[in-house]
């Protein structure tokens, strides 16, 4: 009888004795979820941090570049005026893109940044030599787009970039709208004003967020940040891209690039 009941006891504190073994390994467990939990939290919030602080510099971006435009126009008038204007415009571009310095891993680039003003310089006035006047813009939308299409090929970015605005103004809502803002954004990469093309690409992921041209936008958008000098940037929107449009060519391009930086 001693002996059963000492077996019955010793039982119960080793029963004891493995509940306590569980609980302390949940309690255990429960500690670092937690802790995975408040790392989540703080990442979260820093990278919400980050995001605003990229659509403040681009608002500051766009303020800028509209003062400059106002003084270039300025500058016209004025005649020789106009190219020292220009390098006043470059640099402050320049300036201001040392300041886009923080952004994390894809928050997305939401609809709060603003949709800046166009406010390029003509290649007419860049280079001082006035580009020969075409006929009056086509009426068909498909016309002046292909127009528009074959002066950007040629390399007549000035004659291409009219024709793509004058879409833009007249036919807003067609099919055709988003992949002229795209176009408008390459030449700007083209004539090596990555600032310039950065905002115009984000014209085509705000205002055309189902059209066929947003994957691009994301692409050129990094590139353009990496010309700048700007690795963070780059990587952020380059994720972002990989993220949103897994498998595309786009994608494809995006993650080559990834490696790269």
């Amino acid at each position: 009888m001693d002996i059963r009941l000492l077996s019955l006891e010793q039982g119960r504190a080793d029963q004891m004795a493995t509940q306590e073994e569980v609980r302390g390994r949940m309690a255990a467990m429960d500690v670092r979820v937690e802790a995975h939990e408040q790392d989540l939290r703080t990442s979260y919030a820093r990278m919400r941090s980050e995001m605003d602080t990229l659509r403040l510099a681009l608002q500051e971006m766009q303020g800028r570049m509209e003062e400059s435009a106002f003084r270039s126009r300025g500058a016209v008038e004025k005649g020789s005026a106009f190219k020292d204007e220009l390098v006043f415009l470059k640099d402050e571009m320049m300036k201001l893109s040392g300041r886009i310095q923080h952004l994390s891993d894809y928050v997305g680039l939401e609809s709060a940044v603003v949709v800046p003003v166009d406010s390029h310089v003509p290649d007419e006035k860049r280079s001082g030599k006035k580009e020969e006047q075409t006929s009056a813009a086509p009426l068909d939308l498909d016309a002046l787009y292909a127009e528009a299409k074959q002066a950007f090929d040629n390399g007549a970015f000035e004659r291409a970039r009219d024709g793509f605005q004058e879409i833009l103004k007249r036919f807003p809502n067609s099919a055709r709208a988003d992949n002229a803002q795209f176009w408008i954004g390459e030449i700007y990469y083209r004539e090596n004003w990555y600032e310039k093309a950065i905002l115009e690409y984000q014209k085509v992921i705000d205002g055309y967020p189902k059209g066929n041209k947003v994957a691009s936008a994301l692409l050129k958008q990094g590139l353009a940040f990496e010309k700048l000098g700007q690795k963070a940037n780059a990587r952020l929107i380059l994720e972002e891209l990989v993220r949103k449009y897994p498998g595309s060519s786009e994608s494809l391009i995006g993650q080559r690039k990834l490696r790269q930086l």
